[in-house]
């Protein structure tokens, strides 16, 4: 089971990331479906509130684009990269600033960070799971299951 947290900031802040501004967590549940996975519950919090994030501190980062961080303390499964590639990913395109998304994994004492999520992002073994490492390994999953 999982804990997640989402964070946001302009992509010339550093490591200045904000947040969190949602949070999930799934430990303790039996059976959860995917839908109710840590990183989907910090997320339908989270997604509200980033157009106000914006609006409130884009005058002190002019031109600078934004990244959303989803933080998780477990390796990401299958069909949440699904989801965070078919779903997260056109959630951030209907922003007019077009955010980057970012995940970041907890997992066998270490911290690794992807590149920006993309359809052909190829997903390291460690933060995804092996067989998973491609769009076209992932496209016939059911997300929500």
């Amino acid at each position: 089971m999982a804990k997640a947290k989402i964070f946001f900031r302009f992509d010339g802040a550093g490591n200045a990331w904000q947040g969190p501004f949602g949070e999930g967590s799934s430990v303790g549940a039996d059976n959860n479906t995917a839908q109710s996975h840590a990183e989907r519950q910090a997320w339908r919090k989270a997604q509200k509130k980033l157009q106000e994030w914006y609006d409130t501190h884009r005058t002190g980062f002019a031109g600078q684009g934004v990244e959303v961080k989803i933080w998780v303390d477990n390796i990401v499964c299958p069909q949440c990269q699904l989801w965070m590639i078919a779903g997260v990913l056109r959630n951030l395109a209907a922003f007019e600033f077009k955010p980057k998304l970012i995940v970041e994994v907890k997992n066998m004492g270490g911290t690794r960070t992807t590149q920006a999520i993309t359809r052909n992002y190829v997903w390291p073994v460690d933060i995804g799971h092996h067989g998973f490492e491609k769009f076209e390994a992932l496209k016939g999953l059911d997300m929500n299951d």
